[in-house]
């Protein structure tokens, strides 16, 4: 990810726009529009991973 163990913070306000901050030992660091598209893909696929297939269907099928 961006560094080791910084947090990072992933959002989408009520525009859609996407904001990707991380927390750094300066400060907090808000990630240009480029790096977000390409941090947010990161991001999804390791959630896409996080839980078994039958926790990830089971949890999508309580959406509905």
């Amino acid at each position: 990810m961006i560094v080791p163990v910084a947090p990072l913070m992933n959002y989408r306000l009520r525009s859609g726009e996407r904001i990707i901050a991380s927390d750094h030992a300066d400060g907090t660091v808000l990630l240009t529009a480029d790096a977000t598209e390409r941090v947010d893909a990161v991001v999804t696929a390791a959630w896409t991973t996080a839980l078994p297939v039958a926790s990830s269907l089971g949890y999508l099928e309580s959406l509905t």
